[in-house]
């Protein structure tokens, strides 16, 4: 790398990767178990424990993709910093308190929240694109891809073994204690330096910017793709 990036774009950097990473392997390490977990807290019949279970891997992504529009709206207006505390420091309080529940409903309860909250990789690629020179910018992005990636497959892995040796609450408790190292980490060690904040009634509706975009068919397809897949 040359001089161009200075040490605190290398210290943000590096402290975004390390989020990221957390943050990967946080979300993975915990869902494999879930059902297991669920089924310590009560006497559930295979339908319930099926539906509870369901409920409770749906309840993450169902609120993410409802509320992440008007996260990413308020990022452009406060900053993608502000953005990557809130998720992180979110992240850190439910699935903490998950380990803590007493039953089905406070673990969906719980990933509803975190949901709703979520979208730390998101910003953090956001952040590091303003702030890395364009010459450093594709490897700077694969970098932070990388990272999250990187996390979400040792998450399972080491989650499996924390819960098999130390039950299943275990693993929600360091997760939920290495997000608050990424929240505090996100907080002092990160510098958003090149954010120009867009005034929210500056801000174009999705309407006008849709049409726009000369080949809406393309993304269409390319959405219903990556549905497809990620089911």
């Amino acid at each position: 790398m040359d001089s161009e990036l200075s040490p605190q774009w290398r210290k943000t950097f590096y402290s975004l990767w390390i989020g990221c990473f957390i943050t990967g392997m946080g979300f993975s390490m915990t869902m494999p178990f879930v059902s297991l977990f669920i089924n310590e807290l009560g006497n559930f019949s295979k339908f319930q424990l099926n539906f509870y279970s369901g409920l409770a891997f749906g309840a993450t992504f169902v609120s993410q993709a409802i509320v992440s529009p008007l996260w990413g709206s308020l990022a452009d207006q406060k900053g993608r910093k502000l953005m990557c505390m809130r998720a992180s420091g979110v992240m850190a309080c439910t699935i903490f308190i998950t380990g803590l529940s007493q039953s089905a409903w406070m673990i969906i309860g719980m990933r509803l929240l975190q949901g709703a909250f979520s979208g730390y990789i998101n910003n953090a690629a956001a952040l590091i694109a303003g702030e890395t020179p364009h010459s450093k910018s594709g490897w700077a992005m694969s970098a932070i891809s990388t990272a999250g990636i990187a996390g979400n497959l040792v998450g399972p892995l080491l989650g499996g073994a924390l819960s098999g040796a130390f039950g299943y609450r275990i693993p929600f408790f360091i997760t939920g204690f290495l997000m608050f190292c990424v929240f505090l980490s996100t907080t002092f060690l990160v510098k958003e330096r090149h954010f120009k904040p867009i005034k929210k009634e500056k801000m174009r509706p999705i309407k006008e910017v849709m049409a726009e975009i000369p080949n809406r068919k393309l993304i269409f397809v390319t959405f219903l793709t990556t549905l497809i897949v990620m089911s």
